[in-house]
């Protein structure tokens, strides 16, 4: 996950000081393996972007060289605006500004294709919805999670409401422990202790619960 934030919204940034912030975020996501920073072995490459209170992502698909929007909502917080001056772009057009032009500084071989074909798409989503705006992040891991390449995604959502609001439910909970368990998480030993502190205080107490829901 680049962290690219003021890179979309600071009007007054240049190019190269765009690509440079990326770079640097780039090799601290591939924990600074160097060798890895041409993308060459990546088959699709994947934004998490925050805008207006709300996540969604942005999927390269570097095989078929397309660019894929996946957002819960029926209504959109972002345009599909491009222009020449890149502050007046909409987030999708800025992402694909900053990435085509770090593919081209890195000599990716097939820079000179996908900047003549991306553009993005906004995928259309079964299970897209109209009213839930708390959620947003636990779909778009889940978009994550399942993406491989092309204009779909296989995510085992429900069309039923209340069987939806479970299965997100129970992905929040896979999420948080993933995060809290990681060993990049600072605080996960503290985290441990205090979690066996508090269970040993608790009566013990067990509780099953069957569910059926595809892994990504």
């Amino acid at each position: 996950m680049c962290k690219i934030g003021w890179m979309l919204t600071k009007r007054k940034s240049t190019h190269e000081e765009r690509v440079k912030a990326f770079k640097t975020n780039l090799l601290s996501v591939l924990n600074k393996d160097e060798s890895k920073m041409g993308l060459r072995e990546y088959d699709a490459v994947l934004f998490p972007i925050f805008e207006k209170n709300h996540f969604y992502v942005i999927a390269f698909d570097m095989r078929e060289t397309g660019v894929y929007v996946f957002d819960n909502m029926v209504k959109t917080v972002y345009g599909v605006r491009t222009s020449k001056n890149y502050a007046n772009k909409s987030t999708p057009y800025k992402v694909i500004d900053i990435f085509g032009r770090y593919l081209t500084l890195v000599g990716h071989p097939k820079v000179k294709e996908i900047m003549r074909t991306w553009s993005p798409t906004r995928v259309e989503l079964p299970w897209k919805t109209s009213s839930n705006v708390t959620d947003c992040a636990v779909f778009a891991m889940r978009h994550m999670e399942c993406y491989r390449g092309g204009d779909h995604v296989e995510c085992d959502f429900s069309m039923e409401e209340d069987r939806k609001v479970e299965q997100i439910n129970i992905l929040r909970m896979k999420y948080i422990d993933r995060m809290l368990l990681s060993e990049v998480n600072n605080v996960r030993d503290g985290l441990l202790a205090d979690a066996r502190e508090w269970e040993s205080k608790k009566p013990k107490q067990v509780m099953v619960k069957k569910v059926r829901f595809k892994e990504g």
